[in-house]
Formats: structure tokens, C-alpha cells, sequence
């Protein structure tokens, strides 16, 4: 599969491949745009509440789903059939659901990279909907609707015919979503999360920065000064998922992202993530894949 370099603002062109790709890490998403339903993107592919991480700012707007629902940091987030936008900063732990999706679902998201966003005459870190422990989705029924969608087909239009002046359009008409949106939606700040929600996002947190293969669910109980039974009630509220199983999807996912950022040997992976010895690892991945490391390697960069 080829991977499209040269164009910094990306906008999902193939939803199989966006996704699958936007969920193992790799960090040069091949770009493009796509109306589709569950039948385009199908659930095996898109997943229940899997734990991905992006190295790009995102923008995902949903539209005609029965049901969205979505965990950014420590916030479930459910659209209830609205339509519902998204924004996501770079490494934020995240998982989404479509199961529901109907016929009509309309989706567009777009990624934007570090460099782009800081090269915007508009200052990215005020944006409140990036921050950290704020509100990351909002529902969008009503008359911004309609000027969402309008613009973000104006961004494809431009977009699909790309040269160098069109860049600097898509910067322009990127520049004017982000201030709409900040002008237009209610953020609320990390005071408006509840205690849980601050203990869940701290905890997303750790699993983000951590080398995981040596930690535990009680030595994180320990780090959040809580006990591994609270822990792990707090996990399967907001995930469904017992702690152990967050802590094994995220080293899966960051071993993913490993092996197809990076061209470090399975060893090395293996080292990155807090193993002692590769077997180990190896055996971990497989159990949790059905491949070897070096088969899903070289199974995803000939997808």
C-alpha cells in the first residue's frame, strides 16, 4: 500500500484503510474523504471500543448514526442518533464505536499534523474543544449543521484538486472551521468532570507514557492513591472493560504503532515496551493477534 507523504493536511480517502491504519498508529495516513455506512466500514475493521491513538490533530464529524458513541481520555461521549463533532489532539487515547451505523451515515474527518496546525495564523493551544480534560465532542443539530457540512465539502472540493495554492486555501478554509467551531460550540473545562472521569483520564494517561509490560492494575491503584477493586470498577463503568484488559490494549496498541513507525527489530520492540525478554513479547502479541510481530508487520505494510 502506497502511503501519500507530501501532503501535510490529511483527509481519510479509503475508510477501510484510514481506520485500520489510524488504528495501529502508523503515523503517514494516505489521504482522501468518504461517505459511507456500516456496509462501507465494516464493524470487524472499526471495532467496539478499541484503543487507538493518532500522532495528528483530528476532526470527525458524524451525521445520521443511530448510534456514536466514543471514549476520549476520561469522557464517554454518545451522539443518541445527533449529529456530532469531534476533536481529538495528538496521542489522546481513544476508542470508538459505530456498530449502529444506518444506511445514510455521513462521515467526514480530516487530520491535520503538528507542523500544519502550528503554522496557522491562529494560535492552536487556545483552542479550548484540543485541551486536555475539556469537552471534545459536541452535538451539532441545528443551524451550524448545515454550515459544518457545507464547509467541510468545500474543504474536500479543494482538497481533491491539490497543488500548492490549494494548500494554502485548505489552510484558509481550516483556519475559519477552527474558529467557527470555538465561536459556535459550549466547551467545558476539566472542573466540569466528575472525580471518576479525572481518575479514568489520569489513568489513560499513565497507559499513554507508561512502558507497560511490567505494570499491573494494582500498581496503577497505587499511582492514582485508590484501590485496584475501585480501579476496576471505574474501567468497566466507562469501558465495559476490566483494567487488566485496558493495560493489555494499550501495550498491543503501542506495539502496533511500534512496528509499523518505526523499523526497530521485534527485540527492540519488545525493550520499548518494558520486556525483559523478546520471547515473551512475542508470544504476548501472538496470543493477542494470531500473528508473529514480524508476520503483522509485514502483513500490514503489503495490505
Amino acid at each position: 500500500m502506497a502511503i501519500a507523504q507530501e501532503k501535510t493536511i490529511e483527509i481519510f480517502e479509503n475508510p477501510q484503510q484510514a481506520v485500520h491504519i489510524l488504528r495501529m498508529g502508523q503515523g503517514n495516513l494516505s489521504s482522501g474523504f468518504f461517505i459511507g455506512s456500516e456496509k462501507t466500514v465494516p464493524p470487524d475493521i472499526l471495532g467496539k471500543y478499541s484503543l487507538f491513538r493518532s500522532n495528528f490533530y483530528e476532526i470527525n464529524f458524524y451525521r445520521d448514526t443511530e448510534d456514536c458513541s466514543a471514549q476520549i481520555g476520561g469522557r464517554r461521549y454518545t451522539s443518541n442518533g445527533h449529529p456530532i463533532i469531534f476533536f481529538i489532539a495528538p496521542l489522546e487515547l481513544q476508542s470508538f464505536n459505530f456498530e449502529a451505523a444506518v444506511e445514510d451515515a455521513r462521515f467526514f474527518s480530516i487530520l491535520i499534523s503538528r507542523d500544519v496546525m502550528s503554522s496557522l495564523r491562529i494560535n492552536h493551544l487556545d483552542l479550548p474543544f484540543f485541551k486536555r480534560g475539556s469537552q471534545h465532542a459536541f452535538d451539532v443539530t441545528g443551524p451550524f449543521e448545515e454550515v459544518l457540512i457545507g464547509h467541510l465539502q468545500e474543504m474536500q472540493d479543494v482538497y481533491q484538486d491539490w497543488n500548492s495554492t490549494n494548500e494554502e486555501i485548505l489552510k484558509s478554509l481550516l483556519e475559519i472551521l477552527l474558529l467557527k467551531s470555538k465561536q459556535n460550540l459550549p466547551v467545558t473545562s476539566i472542573s466540569t468532570l466528575t472525580p471518576q472521569e479525572q481518575i479514568i483520564g489520569s489513568f489513560m494517561d499513565y497507559l499513554g507514557d507508561d512502558t507497560l509490560a511490567d505494570k499491573t492494575a494494582s500498581h496503577y491503584a497505587q499511582v492514582l492513591n485508590i484501590s485496584e477493586k475501585h480501579l476496576n470498577t471505574l474501567s468497566k463503568k466507562q469501558f465495559g472493560k476490566t483494567t487488566l484488559k485496558l493495560i493489555h490494549e494499550a501495550l498491543l496498541s503501542k506495539a502496533k504503532a511500534l512496528l509499523l513507525q518505526s523499523r526497530l527489530t521485534v527485540a527492540e520492540v519488545a525493550y520499548e515496551l518494558g520486556y525483559e525478554e523478546h520471547a515473551h513479547f512475542s508470544r504476548f502479541f501472538k496470543h493477542k493477534t494470531g500473528l508473529t510481530p514480524i508476520s503483522y508487520r509485514t502483513m500490514v505494510q503489503n495490505w
